[in-house]
């Protein structure tokens, strides 16, 4: 008989490929489609394997999100309900990461590999754009450079945490030290080409976020050296793996990059204008919102920013969120995923088994990457890399249960 878990799986990572390889699933007629097709996993697993071993709370919790969310995509007409749709896109990519991940380290590595795979392939074909002379700068399959550095910021940490991992365990009599060091080779190069990508796209927000999440990685592996320092990964090896990266972009030519921190000034001032205007909108919508990807309709009479422009976005996701769902749902979702950064912080120092350090390190990178960029882009809009986003929730999420295991 074959095996449903497996099938769910490489139903949920063809469909995330699909949607990264068409422009980030950011179409309509894109992620309707893409919704449809993970239905079918989602209802293979709701068939076939055991959710229960989610636990009740978790089940419960996600059960009520899903009826939540689905019952607009239902009953509501299309210009109502895409923006549910695109909310259930995520709920699906939480949901299914947790149930295949729940309690076995060995799927959660899978997923690992899977995500630096993924932002590996997609910063080659962001270095062919831009190296090869296709395009002025790298954007990937995306078409703006911000949501393509935002997916590789997620995937970068990720790859870092599996390089903790491969640090911590050489010299086990299961994984050889040279093993360990050939593989952890084969990471740095990735992270390399990962952060190139990142400066090459030549996104402000970006490269500063890339910065900073450096930086914070760097805090926790110290902080977990100083705790035990029986051969943990140096926090300098961040500082490293950025010197590397920008002795490689001066190389390659980093004048463009330049012009462009040069301009931030003239964009930030009508950026700011955006947010004020988006209060304004907030506090005569506070409650329920002005529902799920309206705001690009509902903005217009509060505009007074570049008066001819048209702002299908707030970049910012904290105050669209707040518009478009409304104060207390925003609150409930973006404490969910403070909560998850702490809750990843704990477990990487507290814990004793060095891959469940390496995902929880790498998951905190991920998440801190995102609330960072997301004060000033949209990147939680851009279905691909929110589902990719909710997937890196739900790993961190799977870590929690009592029944994680390193099988």
């Amino acid at each position: 008989m074959i095996r449903a878990r497996p099938i769910v799986g490489i139903l949920f990572g063809g469909a995330l490929v699909w949607g990264l390889f068409l422009y980030g699933a950011k179409e309509p007629q894109t992620y309707y489609r893409l919704f449809i097709f993970l239905l079918f996993p989602a209802l293979i697993a709701a068939l076939r394997l055991p959710l229960g071993a989610c636990g009740s709370f978790r089940l419960f919790s996600l059960l009520v999100t899903g009826l939540f969310l689905l019952v607009p995509v239902i009953f509501q007409p299309t210009l109502n309900g895409h923006g549910f749709v695109i909310a259930c896109l995520g709920w699906l990519a939480l949901t299914l990461t947790l149930v295949l991940a729940e309690g076995q380290l060995k799927r959660v590595r899978i997923f690992f590999l899977f995500l630096v795979i993924l932002g590996g392939a997609e910063a080659l074909y962001g270095l062919i754009q831009t190296l090869g002379g296709i395009e002025s700068l790298a954007r990937g399959t995306f078409t703006n450079r911000n949501h393509f550095a935002g997916l590789l910021n997620m995937t970068i940490p990720i790859a870092i945490g599996g390089l903790f991992a491969n640090f911590s365990r050489r010299g086990a009599r299961e994984f050889p030290r040279s093993e360990a060091y050939a593989r952890s080779w084969v990471i740095i190069l990735s992270i390399t080409f990962m952060g190139l990508a990142v400066f090459l796209s030549l996104s402000r927000a970006g490269t500063i976020v890339l910065v900073a999440t450096l930086a914070f990685i760097a805090i926790l592996l110290n902080l977990a050296r100083s705790s035990d320092r029986t051969g943990k990964l140096p926090g300098a090896v961040a500082g490293l793996l950025l010197f590397t990266v920008l002795g490689v972009t001066c190389w390659v030519g980093i004048d463009a990059l330049v012009s462009r921190f040069e301009t931030a000034d003239l964009d930030m001032t009508s950026r700011v204008t955006v947010y004020r205007d988006s209060l304004g909108l907030i506090a005569e919508h506070a409650l329920l919102g002005v529902g799920p990807r309206m705001y690009q309709w509902r903005f217009r009479p509060y505009q007074t920013a570049d008066a001819a422009g048209w702002y299908t976005h707030a970049h910012n996701d904290y105050l669209e969120s707040a518009a478009e769902w409304g104060i207390p749902v925003a609150l409930l979702f973006w404490g969910f995923v403070v909560w998850r950064l702490w809750r990843s912080t704990v477990l990487f120092l507290e814990s004793q088994d060095a891959w469940k350090q390496g995902i929880a390190l790498g998951c905190a990178g991920a998440i801190f990457s995102i609330l960072l960029h997301s004060l000033v882009d949209f990147n939680l809009q851009i279905p691909a890399n929110w589902m990719i986003f909710c997937m890196i929730l739900g790993l961190t999420w799977s870590l929690e249960s009592p029944a994680s295991s390193a099988n």
